[in-house]
Formats: C-alpha cells, sequence, structure tokens
C-alpha cells in the first residue's frame, strides 16, 4: 500500500530466540550425533582387524601348518618359545611392533621383543561402566603377547592358562583387540573386542561370541553384549549386524 513500508527484517528479540532454540536443538542433538560418528569408527576398526588377522592367519596356515598342528605353551611356563614363535610370525606379517609387560607375576618377555618398549598402562572399563574383575576384567593384556599395529590398533595374543584353552573356553588362542589404541574411551564392548581361533584344521577366526557357541564351548554367560552388561560378546554383534545398535 502507498505510504506504507513492508517490514522485511526480524527485531533483536526474534533473532536472540531463535538462535535460542538453535542452541538449544544443538546441545541436545551433537553429542548423539558425535556417538554415532565414533561408534562407526569403532565398528569399521573391529571389521578391518577382523579380516586382516584372518588373513595374516591364513599366510602363517600356509606356512606353518594347521592350527591343530601349532605347538604352544601356558603364558606362566618357563619355556614360552613354542608361543613365542606363533607370535614372532604375527608380528612379522602385520608388520607390527611388539610390547613386553611390566605387570609383576604376570610378565611375557618376548625374546623378539625390544627390550627397551613396555606397554603403556591402560585403565579398561566394560561396556555399563563398571571396573571389570576376574577373566573378564582389565588389565585386558596381562599374560599376553601384545602389539601394535602401524594404524595405531593395540592387539593382544593370548594362549590358554592350560594347553587347550583361552580365558574365554576351550580355543586354544585368542585375541584382545583395542581399535584406537591409547585413545579412550578404552571400554569393552565399544573400542575394545574379543576374537578367538579355532583349534582345528579350518584356521577360522570367529568373534567373541554367541548364546550358541557359548553353549558348545561350556561357558557360563555368553550374550554380554547390552547397556547394562560386560560387553564382552559385543564383537559377535557387531560383526552379525554391522553397527553398533546398543
Amino acid at each position: 500500500m502507498a505510504g506504507q513500508v513492508a517490514r522485511l527484517a526480524f527485531t533483536l528479540a526474534e533473532v536472540l530466540i531463535t538462535l535460542g532454540i538453535v542452541g538449544v536443538v544443538s546441545a541436545l542433538t551433537m553429542p548423539a550425533i558425535i556417538t554415532n560418528i565414533q561408534n562407526k569408527g569403532y565398528v569399521e576398526g573391529l571389521k578391518k582387524n577382523y579380516s586382516v588377522l584372518q588373513q595374516v592367519t591364513n599366510t602363517i596356515i600356509q606356512e606353518e601348518g594347521a592350527p591343530d598342528t601349532w605347538a604352544y605353551t601356558i603364558h606362566q611356563s618357563d619355556d614360552n618359545s613354542a608361543s613365542e614363535y606363533i607370535v614372532a610370525n604375527y608380528v612379522k606379517h602385520l608388520q607390527a611392533r611388539c610390547y613386553r609387560l611390566s605387570s609383576v607375576g604376570y610378565s611375557i618377555d618376548a625374546s623378539f621383543c625390544d627390550g627397551t618398549k613396555f606397554l603403556r598402562t591402560i585403565h579398561y572399563k566394560s561396556l555399563d561402566g563398571t571396573d571389570g574383575s576376574g577373566i573378564y576384567g582389565w588389565p585386558l593384556f596381562v599374560s599376553s603377547y601384545p602389539i601394535m599395529l602401524q594404524d595405531g590398533t593395540l592387539i593382544g595374543i593370548h594362549f590358554g592358562v592350560q594347553k587347550g584353552a583361552t580365558f574365554y573356553g576351550t580355543p586354544s588362542m585368542s585375541f584382545v583387540i583395542d581399535v584406537n589404541g591409547w585413545k579412550k574411551p578404552n571400554k569393552v564392548g565399544r573400542d575394545v573386542f574379543f576374537l578367538y581361533l579355532m583349534n582345528d584344521k579350518s584356521g577360522k577366526i570367529l568373534p567373541y561370541v554367541s548364546d550358541s557357541e557359548a553353549s558348545r564351548l561350556g561357558l557360563r554367560r555368553g550374550d554380554t553384549c547390552g547397556k547394562n552388561k560386560s560387553g564382552h560378546s559385543c564383537a559377535y554383534r557387531v560383526i552379525t549386524e554391522g553397527k553398533m545398535n546398543y
């Protein structure tokens, strides 16, 4: 209309109100977005390392024979040379750096490791946020041979307390994988996962562990992957479902 000027601008109050709403929405949604991005990274890290370990295992099998012919010793043996021979093959083919453990009474000092490289102490938690305990707890790399890949992934190669057993059941050999190494959250089921090697001619590496597999292995616990659980079977869930929906 003549003599009137159209109102095209917002008032300062309206702008402030809008910015306030945007800020509140961002504050509510950004943590979830960041968590989803991080979780996708952990999932991809597990899938990548799972594939790499299987490929390397297949290569070692071609050179040394099937796992049911591999010699190894319990982790507190006076002579761990048989186990070290297996680990040395993984170190070679993974082009990894191996570490020594400094935990008194549980140290495994691989003869092929640099004697000056000790594994840094890392405080791990279970998926539910509590400290672990017993065989399911931290320090996860005690009684194992810790190695670090070039991308920073930390892997513990573990042999059972008794021949033919591991922390987790009857297979002879297992892997603890921290997909982002020293970085947090250092939490089982988020950036830390468990795999194990079938002690037979197949040489298959499996994610720890489904309910049915837990029953076959004679384990007391199968599904430990959930918001209020320890998280030790999350490798199976992530590999099977391809995501973290817990």
